[in-house]
């Protein structure tokens, strides 16, 4: 995480900033992004996204539970753990050292 801090700037592009949501729970990535400085419209705008995303996922795997449908949940769950596994393998990636 500290170094996750270190390359995060007031200027970092959206869409990092979304996998950085997508990745960590909400409350740490609130935390490294507030002591980044980063613009807190900019931040709740992403914020509100990932959240109907994670609202829809969890609304569409409750469903495939209540329904006994399988695959519905299957499906939500593992869009849900693709998208998580996925932003930490950019995020890794992307503000990784240079070296």
């Amino acid at each position: 995480v500290a170094r996750l801090l270190g390359r995060i700037r007031p200027e970092t592009p959206v869409w990092v900033v979304a996998l950085i949501q997508l990745a960590f729970q909400s409350e740490l990535a609130g935390a490294v992004l507030g002591a980044a400085r980063y613009p807190a419209g900019r931040y709740l705008a992403v914020l509100a996204v990932v959240e109907v995303l994670f609202a829809v996922l969890a609304v569409a795997a409750g469903t495939g539970l209540v329904e006994r449908e399988a695959g519905l949940l299957v499906v939500a769950a593992a869009v849900f753990t693709g998208l998580g596994v996925g932003a930490v393998f950019v995020i890794h990636r992307r503000l990784a050292p240079e070296a």
